[in-house]
């Protein structure tokens, strides 16, 4: 399943808000899922919302990267 597909399916509402940040962060597809593309992503979101809109953010991409983790190929380390 592509990236971006797979993301709207799962992340609801905050779906187009996390695509425009993961798109700023470089990650374009699942390969680009990995511990130096994430920190670049915490770093874009962290800079353009709010504290509480942020994590808000990473608790939605947290679960989205748990629900894909096994079956995408991604970095293991984002706990």
């Amino acid at each position: 399943m592509e990236l971006y597909e797979a993301l709207k399916r799962a992340a609801g509402q905050q779906a187009p808000a996390l695509a425009k940040y993961m798109r700023a962060a470089g990650i374009s597809g699942w390969q680009d899922l990995d511990k130096s593309h994430l920190f670049d992503l915490r770093d874009a979101i962290t800079e353009g919302v709010a504290s509480s809109s942020a994590h808000t953010y990473f608790a939605v991409l947290k679960a989205f990267l748990g629900r894909y983790e096994e079956s995408e190929p991604i970095c293991q380390e984002y706990r």
